[in-house]
């Protein structure tokens, strides 16, 4: 009994599928706004600001862990035979 309702599942599958594929097409062919405003550009670049500057901080942040650590190592004595 399910193999007689699949075929005509699979037609009217794809064809549904079509179709709304070509009717978000055409709703959204108006839309297309390829100027760069109005696609979050702006966002984006304030996003990529932001993790640059975070990026520096925590370099800067284990660089100066790291002198700290190098400055506090004592200087190895070799051992007296």
């Amino acid at each position: 009994m399910s193999t007689l309702f699949l075929a005509p599942y699979v037609r009217l599958s794809s064809h549904y599928l079509d179709a709304r594929q070509q009717a978000t097409d055409i709703i959204k062919g108006g839309w297309k706004n390829e100027d760069g405003i109005g696609d979050g550009a702006t966002e984006k670049m304030i996003y990529l600001a932001a993790a640059v500057l975070i990026g520096t901080a925590a370099v800067a942040f284990a660089i100066s862990i790291f002198n700290s650590a190098k400055s506090n190592v004592p200087t190895p004595t070799p051992a007296t035979p």
